[in-house]
């Protein structure tokens, strides 16, 4: 399965990987200071290719629901399940 960097860098990602995990696999870097726990919600980024994925509580109490609808997500919280495209933020 491939997820898309934008700008411009494409890797392989493991399945059920989350995308925080398979970009700090890969080099990419995603600002995060939790280490993945859910709990900051500083690795947001937008992802458009996978809408069907259950938002979770974090992100629930971390994101507006407009950043949801506009596909912003937590980093740490998203499986790697189907070809994406990840936005970070800056």
């Amino acid at each position: 399965m491939k997820m898309s960097f934008i700008p411009g860098t494409d890797v392989v990602v493991q399945e059920n990987q989350t995308v925080l995990q398979a970009a700090l696999d890969n080099g990419m870097h995603i600002q995060h200071t939790c280490n993945g726990q859910g709990s900051c919600g500083t690795c947001k980024v937008r992802i458009l290719g996978d809408e069907n994925q259950r938002v979770s509580q974090s992100e629930k109490q971390l994101l507006s629901e407009h950043d949801i609808k506009m596909g912003y997500r937590l980093a740490c919280q998203v499986q790697c399940n189907d070809n994406m495209e990840v936005h970070p933020q800056h």
